[in-house]
This record gives C-alpha cells, structure tokens and sequence, in this order.
C-alpha cells in the first residue's frame, strides 16, 4: 500500500515502454452506487490480468492494476 491508501495488483509488461494503463476500482460501495460499484471493478480486474497472462497475450502498453479505499472522499462525508 502506497502513500494515497492504493494497493498496486501487478504490473502486467508490455511490448513498448509506454506509460501504463491502470485498471481496477475502490474496495468500498457507496449508496445508491449500483450494482456493480466497487469491488466489481477490482476484481473484473484480477480476472482480465489473469486471463491475459494464461493465454500468453501481450499488450502494447504495460497495466498495473490498483485497488483504493474511500471512492468519496473524507472531504465529501461518504458517497451518496
């Protein structure tokens, strides 16, 4: 876990050295966020690295995948 409360999944190399792409999503659901909020996206994550890492596939960019806490910042009280 960095500075910012992110947990980095991995960095997936790429073909070139080209800034990354993240993917992934914050651990908490807000309400009303629907149903896919959170840790959907997080784990859809997990699930698209793995699947590309079996299948031997390689990307032009290199992605990292990263989980947050808090989408709504404690600035915001919550999400709503």
């Amino acid at each position: 876990m960095d500075g910012r409360g992110w947990v980095k999944g991995g960095r997936y190399e790429g073909m070139e050295d080209l800034p990354p792409v993240l993917t992934g999503s914050h651990f908490d659901t807000v309400p009303m966020g629907g149903k896919f909020d959170g840790l959907a996206g997080v784990m859809t994550a997990l699930e698209v690295l793995t699947s590309m890492h079996e299948q031997g596939y390689k990307p032009k960019r290199p992605i990292e995948m990263i989980a947050f806490i808090n989408e709504e910042a404690s600035q915001f009280l919550g999400g709503h």
